[in-house]
C-alpha cells in the first residue's frame, strides 16, 4: 500500500514540475541559449548565406546542440575573417588567437547559459550539400 500511496505522489509531483518548467530538455535548453547568442548580422559584403543547417534533438544521446551557416564568399580569407570577428567582439565573443590557422578562427564566449564557440573557416566540411559555399561559420554549444 505504501508504494501504492509513493506513486501517487511522485507522478502528480514530476507532471507539475514538468508543466513549471515547460517541459524542455535539457538539450532544447542549450540549443535555445545558442540561437539567443547567434552572431548577428547574418551575411557581411562579400559573404553571402547559401545554406543553414543545425543538429537535433535525438532522444537520449543528442548530439552537441550546434548552428551551422554556409556562405558563398567572394572576398579573400583574411577580409571575410576581419569581417565576421569584428561582429563578433562587438557582441561580447573573444577570439582565440593561439588556435587560429591561416584557413580558421575560433572565438568563445560565456554566459549565464555556459560557454559557446564560434568557428569561421574558408574550409567545406560542414556545408558539402551546398555546392557553392566555401565559408563556414559554426555555433556550438558547450
Amino acid at each position: 500500500m505504501k508504494r501504492f500511496l509513493v506513486r501517487l505522489t511522485v507522478i502528480p509531483i514530476a507532471v507539475v514540475l514538468c508543466l513549471a518548467t515547460g517541459c524542455v530538455s535539457r538539450w532544447r535548453q542549450d540549443m535555445r541559449a545558442l540561437e539567443a547568442e547567434e552572431l548577428k548580422p547574418l551575411q557581411w559584403p562579400g559573404l553571402k548565406l547559401v545554406g543553414l543547417h543545425q543538429t537535433e534533438e535525438d532522444g537520449f544521446k543528442s548530439p552537441t546542440p550546434q548552428i551551422v551557416r554556409c556562405y558563398r564568399s567572394t572576398i579573400p580569407d583574411e577580409q571575410a575573417f576581419a569581417l565576421v570577428l569584428r561582429a563578433a567582439e562587438e557582441q561580447g565573443w573573444t577570439e582565440d588567437k593561439f588556435v587560429s590557422t591561416p584557413q580558421s578562427r575560433i572565438a568563445h564566449k560565456h554566459t549565464k547559459n555556459g560557454s559557446l564557440q564560434l568557428t569561421i573557416t574558408s574550409h567545406q566540411p560542414g556545408c558539402e550539400q551546398y555546392r557553392l559555399a566555401n565559408f563556414r561559420i559554426s555555433h556550438i554549444y558547450g
